[in-house]
């Protein structure tokens, strides 16, 4: 019987760096929608619930995939990798309170906000259907497993996203007006494309994208908080909902039966004591990707992410073997073919195993496989870009409210997928509504409220 003591305790060490994180953010700030709070709660549902549960429930399993001896050179990168992104929260985040930022404005700039949000969600909204129509309609698009609308343009088949920061402008362009049941269903009408391709198309980013929006910008708009309880809860709830479209992925879109289970949630990721495979596994398909990358002793050095920054943004008709030139030139896996370098024969040569087609390896092992040792710099940095983020939120409003929102929206897509599968989502939705939000609204400087300003 292998004695897991040791691993235990280094992953009780693990999650005392992340729920010590999650205290401090919270007395220090009381606002638990910092972003050391709900970053704290995915790091541990992945670096500590995962490995203690695995170990618990099919230990024999586990050491099939990943020997002791490599849990306990992963584990204490987990935990220091957990402090470096926390910390770089808490650093950046600075001596100020929820409590007083200004809220967006006088009434002449909610109305510039609402229609900025219907240029935007209109425009998003035509997109999304124009893509469906070009794959032969609803049922056609939607017919499949990982179901959707396509365009043989890239921007074309990302400009959906855009409905989510049309649904939050709407909202906040009511700075803390009665919401009638028709600016309701506009809001949703706005958001539908998200919750459209995450439920039929079974796809966890667009549907946590949508609820954390939605939730975050009603309580943000009207300056209150929820309680803490109530951030973990939801937190919880969500992690479900999301485990459930991955594990009924294969019944979830039309024409199926629809026998969606709730029994195999765990069964899917190896939790229960029934499981055959790890290969679905986040802990287990990352910590691959690290023993990998060492095994090869083979590491991208930021090349993957210069190619996510710089050339993924240029049009394909200007360059159209964009991909695969720089596949050749920067000596990386070819990004719109390829698995970033964590493929299924890579684990298999290395390791005996292979891992599942289209698993993630988590943000911390995805920065192990770039920089080694220096991806604690880089978890620094984004841990440092979400304080910074949340500052400007409390401390300017305006832009940094929207800006705060994408964020959080795309925080599910940075901490159980990878960077790149957030980074080109933040860019083009950041750069593009910080052109429009200049164009059409103005200053990203705090509106002087006029709205509630006493009378003398």
């Amino acid at each position: 019987m292998t004695d897991f003591s040791f691993f235990y305790l280094l992953v009780y060490i693990t999650a005392g760096v992340i729920f010590g994180c999650i205290w401090f953010a919270y007395r220090r700030y009381q606002d638990p929608f910092h972003p050391a709070i709900y970053l704290g709660l995915m790091l541990a549902s992945i670096y500590v619930f995962l490995p203690f549960q695995l170990s618990q429930q099919n230990p024999n399993l586990l050491l099939k995939f990943l020997p002791l001896p490599s849990l306990l050179y992963l584990q204490p990168i987990y935990a220091l990798g957990c402090a470096s992104l926390l910390g770089g929260c808490l650093i950046a985040s600075g001596p100020y309170s929820w409590r007083t930022y200004p809220s967006f404005g006088e009434i002449s700039f909610d109305q510039r906000l609402r229609r900025l949000a219907w240029i935007i969600g209109l425009a998003a909204i035509l997109v999304f259907w124009l893509n469906i129509f070009a794959v032969g309609g609803f049922a056609e698009a939607y017919g499949r497993v990982k179901g959707g609308g396509w365009s043989n343009y890239g921007y074309l088949r990302e400009v959906f996203l855009f409905s989510m920061p049309a649904a939050v402008l709407y909202l906040v362009s009511f700075n803390q007006e009665r919401l009638k049941l028709q600016n309701w269903a506009i809001t949703l009408l706005f958001i539908s494309p998200l919750f459209i391709q995450g439920f039929l198309g079974g796809r966890r980013g667009p549907t946590a994208m949508a609820i954390i929006a939605l939730a975050m910008t009603w309580f943000v708009v009207r300056r209150r908080r929820p309680s803490l309880v109530l951030v973990i809860a939801g937190s919880i709830a969500l992690g479900l909902l999301l485990m459930f479209l991955v594990a009924n992925r294969n019944e979830l879109y039309l024409g199926s039966d629809f026998e969606v289970r709730t029994d195999n949630l765990f069964n899917y990721f190896g939790l229960s004591e029934n499981a055959t495979s790890l290969s679905n596994n986040e802990y287990v398909y990352g910590s691959g990707g690290i023993l990998n990358a060492n095994a090869r002793n083979f590491f991208f050095w930021g090349r993957r992410y210069f190619v996510i920054a710089f050339i993924r943004p240029i049009p394909r008709f200007l360059w159209p073997t964009k991909y695969a030139d720089s596949a050749e030139w920067l000596n990386i896996p070819n990004i719109e073919t390829g698995n970033l370098g964590v493929g299924e024969q890579a684990l298999q040569e290395t390791l005996g195993w292979a891992g599942a087609r289209g698993a993630a390896p988590g943000l911390l092992a995805d920065m192990w496989i770039e920089f080694s040792w220096f991806s604690l710099l880089a978890l620094f940095a984004i841990g440092w870009l979400y304080g910074w983020a949340w500052k400007k939120m409390v401390s300017q409003g305006n832009f940094w409210n929207l800006h705060f929102l994408i964020l959080s929206a795309l925080s599910v897509y940075i901490i159980s997928q990878t960077l790149e599968a957030m980074l080109f989502r933040y860019l083009l939705l950041t750069g593009a509504i910080l052109i429009v939000w200049r164009l059409l609204v103005g200053t990203l400087q705090p509106i002087r409220e006029k709205r509630y300003s006493p009378r003398y």
